[in-house]
């Protein structure tokens, strides 16, 4: 388990990895930015067949593969944390949406998958 910057990456059970808070953070404080790999339309499909299908982000029209953490965040109906893309820099920032204890697991709510913006 490394513990890098206000982040650290430990097992969860039934879940796999998960992203967990090194400090207190407070709402709006930014956790993590990092890059994004865009998906074009015609290779979706392709990637849907693989492992990968479960790392794809949909954002309006577009897909999207995290880099960094992105991909690690677990999802929760009830998250502490937002993913919010920024296209034109093809990034991603994660921001806290409310006060997150040390050691405690931050989620994000993963958009709805719907066939219509594969």
């Amino acid at each position: 388990m490394e513990r890098v910057g206000l982040i650290y990456i430990k097992e969860v059970e039934g879940k796999g990895r998960g992203v967990f808070c090194k400090e207190r953070l407070v709402t709006n404080q930014c956790i993590e930015i990092s890059p994004i790999i865009l998906i074009p339309a015609s290779d979706v499909t392709k990637i849907k067949e693989t492992m990968l299908n479960e790392y794809i982000f949909g954002w309006n029209d577009l897909a999207f593969i995290g880099l960094g953490n992105v991909s690690l965040y677990n999802h929760s109906d009830e998250p502490n944390a937002e993913a919010i893309p920024v296209i034109a820099e093809k990034s991603v920032i994660i921001n806290a949406i409310q006060e997150i204890e040390p050691n405690t697991e931050i989620c994000i709510k993963y958009p709805q998958r719907q066939d219509s913006w594969f």
